[in-house]
């Protein structure tokens, strides 16, 4: 039979695993699969992959939740791991308090008052939290203190007042108005003393100055006297 080498030998078809192949182990030639052949060796070493790679049983390949994606440069170039969605828009947002406005962005806030008599500092929490106080003339009420009374304004200043009678004419009840609505009487002094055209008499009256007895005083004296008093 004429010598014929591998290379003379007719193309194979597609492997079925079932070919029968010699190989020469221990110095003796023996038969093998071409099924065999292909499960050996066994691999146990872990490889990291880019896609799934079934011909590697032993690999992991690449995978991202949400908020994350992959991307490809391509052959000679990087894969990267970049965010996505709202994670992404996070990312970019400007310094300050965030809120998310969407399913997948969100966008930066701060805390804003509306006309006076409040003001924040630290709007956007950027340096701290942020602080309400009270401003222009309600910070003046509330820097009063515990003291009761009417409130006076002047311009973005509040100061505490009361209100006064004259002394022995108007007696001024609760004047602060602290305790209940402000209220008044007239007062007039007992024993009202005036002088006739020849004799001194007294007038006795009461709180609403009503002459209630004189120990002298003619009609004339008696009538300048009430209105005197009135």
């Amino acid at each position: 039979m004429a010598q014929v080498t591998i290379t003379q030998l007719p193309l194979a078809g597609a492997l079925t695993g079932t070919e029968s192949v010699p190989i020469v182990q221990n110095g003796q030639t023996v038969r093998t699969t071409t099924a065999n052949i292909a499960a050996q060796p066994s691999q146990t070493q872990t490889f990291l992959t880019k896609n799934q790679e079934p011909s590697l049983p032993n690999s992991r390949y690449l995978a991202v939740g949400t908020g994350l994606s992959l991307t490809d440069g391509g052959a000679q170039s990087t894969y990267q791991i970049g965010m996505s969605g709202a994670a992404a828009s996070l990312n970019a947002a400007a310094v300050g308090l965030i809120a998310k406005d969407s399913a997948t962005t969100v966008a930066s806030r701060s805390i804003a008052v509306s006309g006076s008599g409040l003001s924040v500092s630290n709007a956007d929490g950027s340096a701290g939290n942020p602080t309400i106080s009270l401003a222009s003339i309600t910070a003046s009420i509330q820097n009063l203190g515990t003291g009761t009374g009417l409130i006076a304004l002047n311009g973005v200043t509040a100061v505490l007042r009361r209100i006064y009678g004259t002394s022995n004419q108007i007696t001024v009840v609760n004047g602060d108005s602290s305790g209940s609505d402000i209220g008044n009487t007239r007062s007039c002094q007992n024993n009202y003393s005036t002088t006739g055209t020849s004799t001194t008499g007294s007038i006795i009256t009461t709180a609403a100055c009503r002459i209630t007895r004189s120990t002298y005083c003619s009609n004339g004296i008696i009538a300048s006297c009430y209105s005197s008093m009135r």
